[in-house]
């Protein structure tokens, strides 16, 4: 799935991990502007995405399953 596909997931409240994130982690999105991660931790979306923003973070996504 690309970044933007994971994007409109996690605003839905679904949990999507990386093919870079280990096995049990994920995020999702709190509101438009909030990624919340596996762990309980809240980053503004545009300080998360700042640093994951090069061609390796633009597919690769998928959905978390539990």
């Amino acid at each position: 799935m690309t970044k933007n596909d994971a994007i409109i997931q996690m605003k839905q409240g679904v949990k999507v991990t990386h093919r870079y994130f280990t096995s049990n982690e994920w995020i999702t999105m709190k509101g438009n502007f909030t990624i919340q991660t596996e762990e309980g931790y809240s980053f503004p979306a545009d300080e998360f995405w700042r640093y994951r923003n090069d061609i390796d973070w633009m597919d690769g996504w998928s959905i978390y399953k539990e």
